[in-house]
Order: C-alpha cells, then structure tokens, then sequence
C-alpha cells in the first residue's frame, strides 16, 4: 500500500521551507535596468469598490450568472454547461454597453500605481480580457505592442522586432502578451477557458521551446516578478516550469512572488517552486507588495529607506552625450564634469573599446538612452550655415529624433553658437522639433543642465 503523509507531515514540509527573501535593494537596480518582466494575473486587477475580491474572474463570472440567471462557479463549468455554439464569456466581452463599461478608473490603484512607473514595459498577462491592455494603452498610447499566443500575426510582428536587435535582451519596448490568449470578437479567435484549453496553450509553449523561439528567448534573458496569479491551478505551476526549463543556466531569485502565508495553497506552490530557485516575499500581500514596490522605485522622501539607490539608479547609463569630432577636446572637458554627477554618462571615447562595431554601439547607446545632450558649437554652426548635414553627429540627431516622445533632447550650446540664429532651425528640423536649450554662457548653466536632465531621469512628464 502506498504511503500517504498526513497533515502534520504536510505542515512540516511547508514550515521547513528554505526561504530566499525578496531582496528589494538588489531588486531595485535589476528593476532599472530592465531585467524584470511583470505577469500579472487576474486577482490584482479590479478595484474592490468595482468587484470585492478584485479578481477579474470573478467580476466576469458574476456578470454572466446573472444576465444568464446561473450559478457558475468558474468557467469551466461554465464553458461545460453552456453548450458548444454559445460562447458566454466571448457575448459578454463583446457587448458594447459592456465594453463601454471598461474603464481605467476601475483598474486597482496598485496595479496601475506599478504600471505608471514605466519601469516595467514588458508585461505577460495570464487573463483574457482587455482591462489590463486599457490600462497599458493609456500609459503608452500607440507604442504599446499586444502579443497574442494564438494569434500568429502578432508574434510574427514580434519575433521580427526582436530580431531586430543585438541581443534579445535589449528589447525593452512598451509590450503585452497574453500568455493564455485574448478573447477578440474576430473569428478563430481562441483563448483558454477549460483546463484542457490551458494544455493546449502549455503545448504551444513548449512548440516554442522546441524552435528556440525567440520570445522564448527573450523571457528566459529576464527576471519574473509574478503578482495575482492563481497558482492553486496546476497549469500555473506547470507554466513556471516551462518558462524555467533545466536548459537554462539558473539564477538564484530568477523568479519573484508575492505569497500569502496564510494561503496553504501558496505555500505548496512555495515548496514547488524551490526547485527553480524562486525567491518569496513572504510577509506581503500581491497588493501590498505593489504599493510598497512603487514607493520604493519612485519615491525620494527620507521614508524612503533606498531613496539615495533610487537617485542612483535613475542617474546612470540613461544619458548620450553627442559631439563633432573636431570638439573632441571641449566635449572630453565637459564629459569629465557631467560624470562626477552622472557616473554611467554614455560618451564614445569611454563606451567603446578596440574592437567593437562602432556603428552598432552608438546605435545601442541611443537607443537605451533617456537623455541626448548634442553639443552645439561654432564647427556645427558653420556646419549648418553651409547646408552640411551629412557628418556622423547628424546622424545621431536623426538617430535620437526617431525615439521622439520617449527620449529627452537637451541641446547644449558654447560660444560661438546661438539658438537665436536662423542656422539653429536647421538643427530643428533634423532633431524634428523646436526645443529649448542650454547655453553655457548663461549663469549656473551647468546647474540649469542638471535640473533638466534629472527632470527627465526621474520621470516628471
């Protein structure tokens, strides 16, 4: 006869746990530099004015018992009951007065609190509804990028963007996928309702594996702070160890949730999950933990205990210094003192070493910059009186005007060049707007620099 344990022999599995704690200061630079990517599932997303437990699920399922006069306990159930031509949830989703009715107000302050630090642009959801799109949309209006796992145009699209880029690691733009799919009123649209749907969709993961796909390429270069997934669900669990498969090289802390210590539930899953080195904030809530993790990464109050880690996240690697080769000299001075203040100020001469692709970093350089500082002196004034656009620094003006909305250009500008002339509209044009600037000339200009640069790196639009 098999042996089967006990609750007491249970209880002491999960109280001996080997605990890996959240480091939240080593956390914070991860954050910044963009090696965390957020799944978000569906009990973090409504508030609980609009729905009591906060979980989109259970909003969904309440909405459809009652315009069905039913008592579906989850959709499983439902989708078992209600016949192969009716789909409920699709109806329901699909309903103009509903969809009107999808709004960002209704979205928890925590989730949309985290979002709004735009520190975490790439995000997996695991719903099906659009709530969580709403809000990415308002964030990032039409820079966002939905993936679909369902939907092969869009990950076509993506996979084609990622390939784009040096190493898939770098992409760091604005994007959701739906990891479960989307429920779309366009026909073929398929997404997980039933447990054997979620084996499909796990099956389609693993097809991914198998190609070395490159999203799969890309999850695997990150992080993973999970928040609000049912993990009670075995899909959910056997969805972490696809995304953490014994070919990759394992990092302590690699993946990172906010348990419930009261939730038996969350502590198998805690037990389950050593075995891919999960690190566990034991002592907070997924709500909490949000509120908390916002303050920390925003906040520069002295109840901040990591507010000078902050400062110093935001200060570094986020800014491009641009220059005519014929200023080296004046551009290497200025460097110097801009770096007491901004230790990883990204400038050639320091940046690239022998070897390396010269056009390839600079294009890196400005593509993971916040900040373009170009040098204007009396070589680009004469450049641009004579109609001479074709030199490198140009290029690097069109290369910073093409991240126009997410990149901050702050002209700089010696004696010998004014931002007054009719030459300076030239360099406007090229730049693709009209912007103030900073003349060294003027008194505690490199103050003035100063404030405006931290403007920009602390996030104040």
């Amino acid at each position: 006869m098999a042996f089967t344990p006990d609750e007491e022999d249970i209880d002491y599995a999960l109280n001996n746990l080997q605990d890996l704690k959240f480091n939240m200061e080593e956390s914070i630079g991860r954050v910044f530099n963009n090696e965390y990517i957020l799944i978000i599932g569906s009990e973090v997303m409504l508030k609980p004015t609009v729905e009591p437990s906060g979980d989109i699920n259970d909003y969904l399922l309440r909405h459809i018992n009652r315009k069905l006069n039913s008592s579906y306990r989850n959709f499983d159930d439902l989708m078992r009951h209600s016949g192969t031509e009716i789909d409920p949830i699709r109806n329901l989703l699909s309903w103009d007065r509903f969809k009107r009715s999808m709004v960002v107000d209704d979205i928890s302050e925590e989730l949309q609190g985290l979002l709004r630090t735009k520190l975490f642009k790439v995000v997996i959801t695991t719903t099906f509804d659009s709530y969580l799109e709403i809000l990415m949309r308002d964030i990032w209006g039409s820079r966002l990028r939905v993936v679909n796992v369902w939907d092969t145009s869009s990950l076509s699209s993506f996979y084609d963007r990622l390939a784009e880029y040096k190493e898939v690691r770098d992409y760091y733009e604005p994007t959701l996928i739906y990891a479960f799919g989307k429920c779309e009123e366009k026909e073929g649209c398929f997404y997980a309702r039933k447990d054997f749907e979620y084996i499909q969709t796990i099956e389609r993961w693993l097809e991914f594996d198998k190609r070395k796909n490159l999203m799969m390429l890309f999850i695997l270069s990150k992080r993973l702070l999970s928040l609000g997934c049912k993990f009670d669900d075995w899909y959910f669990r056997f969805f972490w160890y696809i995304l953490r498969r014994e070919e990759m090289k394992q990092r302590d802390g690699d993946i990172a949730i906010a348990f419930n210590r009261n939730d038996r539930s969350d502590l198998k899953l805690e037990n389950y999950l050593k075995n891919v080195r999960a690190i566990t904030q034991t002592e907070l809530t997924a709500r909490e933990f949000m509120r908390q993790m916002t303050k920390v990464l925003t906040s520069t109050d002295a109840d901040n205990p990591y507010r000078n880690l902050v400062t110093q996240y935001r200060r570094q690697g986020k800014i491009f210094f641009s220059y005519c080769n014929k200023d080296k000299e004046l551009a290497q001075q200025l460097f110097q003192q801009l770096r007491q203040i901004y230790p990883n100020l990204w400038f050639d001469q320091e940046n690239i070493r022998g070897g390396d692709n010269y056009d390839t970093e600079i294009q890196y350089g400005i593509s993971h910059a916040k900040v373009f500082i170009p040098l204007l002196t009396s070589t680009v004034a004469e450049d641009l009186k004579n109609g001479q656009t074709d030199h490198y620094y140009h290029d690097e003006w069109r290369q910073a005007a093409n991240r126009k909305g997410e990149l901050a250009v702050i002209p700089l500008a010696v004696e010998g060049y004014s931002m007054r002339e009719s030459y300076h509209t030239v360099f406007e044009q090229i730049i693709g707007d009209s912007i103030s600037g900073i003349s060294l000339s003027e008194p505690n200009a490199l103050g003035n620099l100063q404030k405006a640069i931290d403007k920009h790196l602390n996030g104040h639009e």
